[in-house]
């Protein structure tokens, strides 16, 4: 299993839930929403696309209104009754084609598509979406493609995107135009309530018979003894970085490793989080699609060592998937004990976050989506140079989180694209900005025997 996705659009409603029901928020869709509305992090998906020639308008026009017609454009609606899950609405405002005419140095381009995931989106009513285009100054083109994490994940928007670019009928959208009628949502609360209820009495049983529930349990109602210090300092933004691999090096070196795509970039994580933070193991999480029918989110969870080498990293990888498809090991985003996630959607938000304020949080949180497809090669006719797809958090924090180092990685363009993120003041003293992020991401590379070259 070498590309994992972190949620699929098949799996991530609750079982309880006709299909043909209103499109009900999962508990991964309440984590988002609250992140939107202050209650943690803000999270906006963005594809950066690189071209070696100007873009147009014109270029980008049917691409626009094929993603107005699709199930991206879609908003958020609060029920009026207590306790029922919120639901998509495929009625959100639409923002216009955005050209910024002034050219970018190439250097800035990530500066820039910094910006424009700070744009602002609307989940309550719009927009929740955004293309943008700008000229560069070595006579090529960027465009971004940002939306809200509510309304997708990255291998959504990838989808939704390519799909789009193929021309594909965007009329089979499968989000309700209206929201649910009252008295769906009165029985959409209450099946959550029996869920929910079942599901805590099953856990609380288990706490007798299972040990490793019981301490899940009693861990999760002990303060932390290690709590994650709070930054010093007023808040700051992430900092971002983009390298480029070339793809048949890349595969030449995966092959004589002996490892996976997916291990590669997960030692070059792990390396990068102890140039961060210094030597010692590192936590890793992998982001995967659950294997039961509620399609909750897992992180396959391993630790990589100083000494791991790609192949090492590959059978660690192995075996935490492995685990965590079968329970064994790594977690989902919700309680602790193998209490229902769906408790969260039950709790109201402010409960909910403080209960979950650092979801899927590790040392290091790598998301492989493996190759994009060849519809990014191109865009009409015009040769692409490659595509960035990342998660962003928009807004300065102060909000401490463990996760040191996030990196995405995908194949387009004849190049695996690496995206590395980490805190504005990681640690350690450390201020880190983007030149900084780029040159420790190219040594990294360049120690375990590949050449990256930053944007």
């Amino acid at each position: 299993m070498d590309a994992t996705s972190e949620r699929t659009s098949d799996t991530r409603r609750p079982r309880f839930v006709d299909r043909a029901a209103a499109a009900r928020l999962s508990v991964l869709d309440d984590i988002f929403y609250r992140g939107n509305h202050g209650r943690g992090a803000e999270v906006v998906m963005q594809g950066v696309w690189r071209f070696a020639e100007p873009i147009a308008p014109d270029d980008l026009a049917d691409l626009h209104r094929l993603l107005a017609a699709s199930d991206l454009t879609r908003r958020v609606a609060t029920s009026p009754v207590p306790f029922a899950r919120r639901s998509f609405v495929a009625d959100a405002v639409v923002a216009p084609l955005r050209v910024d005419p002034e050219p970018v140095a190439p250097h800035d381009v990530v500066a820039w598509a910094d910006d424009r995931a700070a744009a602002g989106f609307d989940v309550d009513r719009g927009p929740v979406w955004e293309i943008a285009v700008r000229p560069v100054t070595d006579g090529g083109s960027a465009v971004t493609v940002s939306c809200s994490h509510v309304v997708t994940e990255g291998l959504g928007l990838i989808g939704v995107a390519r799909a789009a670019l193929a021309g594909s009928d965007p009329s089979a959208v499968r989000t309700p135009t209206t929201p649910p009628r009252l008295r769906d949502d009165v029985i959409d609360a209450l099946l959550l309530w029996v869920h929910v209820v079942v599901g805590v009495v099953r856990s609380l049983a288990r706490t007798v018979i299972d040990p490793q529930v019981r301490a899940e349990l009693l861990a999760a109602a002990r303060p932390p003894s290690r709590p994650v210090a709070a930054p010093s300092g007023p808040p700051v933004r992430e900092v971002h970085a983009v390298l480029d691999v070339d793809a048949a090096h890349w595969d030449r070196f995966v092959a004589a490793s002996g490892a996976t795509s997916t291990a590669v970039a997960t030692a070059l994580a792990a390396d990068l989080v102890r140039e961060v933070r210094g030597p010692g193991p590192v936590e890793v999480a992998i982001p995967m699609a659950g294997g039961d029918e509620t399609g909750e989110l897992m992180m396959a969870e391993t630790v990589i060592d100083d000494a791991d080498d790609a192949a090492v990293c590959a059978d660690k990888l192995r075996a935490a998937y492995a685990a965590a498809g079968g329970g064994a090991s790594g977690s989902g985003l919700g309680p602790p004990g193998g209490m229902p996630a769906e408790l969260l959607q039950l709790l109201g938000d402010r409960i909910a976050h403080a209960m979950v304020p650092d979801p899927g949080g590790r040392e290091a949180l790598v998301s492989p989506l493996g190759d994009l497809g060849g519809v990014f090669d191109e865009l009409g006719g015009h040769r692409a140079t490659g595509m960035a797809v990342r998660s962003v958090e928009p807004r300065p924090t102060d909000t401490p989180s463990r996760t040191v180092v996030r990196l995405w990685s995908g194949r387009s363009a004849g190049r695996i694209t690496l995206t590395l993120v980490t805190p504005g003041r990681p640690g350690r003293g450390v201020t880190m900005d983007r030149h900084r992020l780029g040159q420790l991401g190219a040594a990294v590379a360049a120690r375990r025997g590949l050449v990256a070259i930053p944007w």
